[in-house]
């Protein structure tokens, strides 16, 4: 039965790392619109804590300069950290079932 959840985890981990490439490829250039109206796009970076895209627009507004930047939720640290902490409980687990 330990094995199925070492899988089941295993596959958790590999769809969230597999989900993080995706978005990680599709931020090029058009990855960061101001809003859904505007054709003002701004630069996309990425940012592996917390996982996502950076989206930094430049705009100018009569003679005022301003810089709009979007960060990743902290939310999106949920994730790992469930993954971490279910990775680290199932190898308690095993730990202990060889101790008996």
């Amino acid at each position: 039965m330990r094995a199925v959840w070492g899988a089941v985890w295993l596959g958790a981990a590999l769809v969230w790392i597999g989900l993080l490439a995706v978005e990680w490829y599709l931020s090029g250039p058009t990855a960061c619109p101001l809003t859904s109206e505007t054709p003002v796009y701004g630069t996309a970076q990425w940012s592996w804590w917390p996982p996502g895209r950076i989206c930094v627009w430049e705009l100018s507004i009569g003679t005022e300069e301003y810089t709009i930047t979007d960060h990743p939720s902290h939310s999106r640290l949920a994730i790992p950290l469930l993954l971490l902490l279910w990775g680290a409980s199932l190898l308690t687990l095993r730990h202990r079932a060889k101790k008996r």
